[in-house]
């Protein structure tokens, strides 16, 4: 066989091979990361038990009962039971049902918000610099101390927890998105676009912002941790949910000074909140390497 015969063969034998790697669709590569599948496994857990509380919490968690304050775990109350005698136990799971709510509006509102200003100052460069200045001056400032002043000013209500949170992350994205504009707006496809008479916002959310979703996608699990995080953290320190509301903060902060004598009180929606951030990190690590080729090892 000559060398040309040879060279076609090889071809022709490894074309089904690479056929078969282009089959390969987004839950396919999903479910080989074991990062990814483990990050969506501890959030199914978490999101399941949030959303399952009105079923699996055997207690009302805002029911007192002074008789029965600091039980420790057992079979009657297995999270035991804090000094005001609720039961722990249906106060996280209702808790982890708050973090996720605040969690999931904090993303979409952020998602919105961020995605508007990162293509408007990376697409229009007249824009760019009333948006970045704008940026740069809410990124000098820690998140979470602006959403404490925020808070502040606005509060403690459920709601004003998701706006302080989203002005808190929203110029993050908005860098994010801004930067792979950037550079999709020249691409030879936007290019294309414009050669064909596509007006700047036409081609602006039709063909660039398409191309950066994935980059979206993996922020938003980020700022999705970090919203359950800072939620918590102001829980903790009186800004944030009322303290009759069941919030992973707040039980955190009733338990702060009992951590010797009930040690539960901080141990359980500690865990929680340990569980439901590393879910979301290994869940955004996953969809990093089945949307990024660069980072994929398989």
């Amino acid at each position: 066989m000559s060398a040309t015969g040879r060279a076609v063969a090889i071809e022709a034998g490894a074309a089904p091979a690479l056929r078969g790697v282009r089959r390969r669709g987004p839950w396919q590569l999903f479910r080989r990361s074991r990062l990814g599948v483990t990050g969506a496994l501890l959030l199914a857990l978490v999101a399941g038990a949030a959303l399952a509380a009105p079923v699996i919490a055997p207690r009302d968690p805002g029911t007192l009962n002074p008789a029965i304050r600091l039980q420790p775990p057992g079979a009657a109350y297995w999270f035991g039971t804090d000094d005001f005698g609720r039961d722990l136990f249906s106060r996280v799971v209702y808790g982890g049902r708050l973090s996720l709510e605040v969690g999931t509006l904090v993303v979409l509102c952020t998602g919105t918000a961020g995605i508007l200003a990162g293509i408007t100052a990376g697409y229009f460069r007249a824009a760019d610099a009333v948006i970045m200045r704008m940026v740069d001056a809410l990124l000098a400032i820690p998140p979470a101390l602006l959403a404490i002043a925020l808070m502040a000013v606005l509060g403690a209500r459920a709601s004003n927890v998701v706006i302080a949170l989203t002005v808190a992350f929203v110029p993050q994205l908005t860098r994010v998105v801004r930067s792979q504009v950037l550079v999709l707006r020249e691409t030879m496809f936007a290019e294309a676009a414009r050669s064909a008479g596509a007006s700047d916002w036409r081609v602006a959310f039709l063909h660039v912002l398409p191309n950066a979703w994935s980059v979206v996608l993996i922020q938003s699990t980020v700022t999705f941790a970090d919203a359950v995080l800072t939620e918590a953290g102001l829980s903790y320190l009186g800004v944030g949910e009322p303290p009759d509301v069941p919030s992973w903060g707040n039980i955190l902060s009733d338990g702060r000074n009992y951590m010797i004598q009930a040690p539960w009180m901080t141990l359980f929606p500690g865990i929680a909140i340990v569980v439901c951030v590393l879910g979301l990190n290994l869940l955004g690590d996953g969809l990093r390497d089945v949307l990024d080729p660069r980072f994929r090892q398989w």
